[in-house]
């Protein structure tokens, strides 16, 4: 048997002129719903079932230049506005990590453990901010491809 989540966490909020639409945090609500081969393909066998799965979705800010035409000031601010307006409205603890302040063995372990992409570790990291949920289940990358890489 095999627990598969609905998720989903609409985020909302309003701070200062910064709006931010955060859609699909991938967040646990407690809708779960327990499958087994049985009950979804009609019959006893391990043919079909999901070991594991990964939803990536990106978002932009509206006002603000895709990542790779921000100055390094501007990706700052991005990463500046995402990080205090998690912290003010979200119900769950984050842990940020700068991109600058990282190791290349530390990168690759992240990459390994397929919390960042390879293109975010690209460069040096500046304007950069990978956040992630205390279990590492969840990662949003700021200023990868997209503004966010959830």
């Amino acid at each position: 048997m095999f627990c598969c989540y609905l998720l989903y966490f609409g985020l909302e909020c309003a701070v200062g002129e910064f709006n931010l639409n955060l859609l699909a945090t991938l967040y646990p609500l407690g809708m779960r719903h327990s499958l087994t081969p049985e009950t979804h393909y009609g019959k006893a066998s391990s043919e079909g079932v999901v070991l594991s799965s990964r939803v990536r979705l990106a978002r932009n800010l509206e006002s603000y230049p895709f990542p790779r035409k921000c100055s390094p000031e501007t990706k700052g601010e991005i990463c500046s506005k995402i990080k205090n307006t998690l912290e003010h409205f979200a119900c769950e603890r984050f842990n940020y990590i700068n991109m600058e302040n990282i190791s290349p063995v530390e990168k690759a372990s992240l990459t390994e453990d397929h919390l960042i992409s390879r293109e975010f570790c690209d460069g040096d990291g500046k304007g950069k901010l990978l956040i992630t949920d205390e279990q590492n289940t969840l990662s949003v990358m700021v200023n990868e491809e997209d503004h966010l890489r959830i």
